[in-house]
């Protein structure tokens, strides 16, 4: 369980148990469920509004692109 990252530090003989390699799969599993929720309510969120205001998706699709955009030249500065 050796990152490179982590390679300077000396791992505690706990870190390397079944019972903490269990725990950490659930935490990833967890963070992985959660991002797919997160997905299908935006996803839901915008087909919702999309019935009642049409052109919502595209609107929001752009927006988006717009905001990443932003995001990755913030990133970069």
């Amino acid at each position: 369980m050796a990152d490179s990252e982590w390679d300077c530090f000396d791992v505690p003989e706990w870190a390397e148990t079944e019972e903490m390699a269990k725990m950490i799969a659930a935490l990833r599993q967890s963070g992985k469920m959660n991002s797919e929720m997160m997905r299908l309510s935006t996803w839901v969120l915008s087909e919702t509004m999309d019935e009642f205001l049409p052109g919502f998706w595209s609107r929001f699709m752009a927006n988006r692109q717009v905001a990443h955009k932003q995001f990755m030249q913030r990133k970069q500065v």
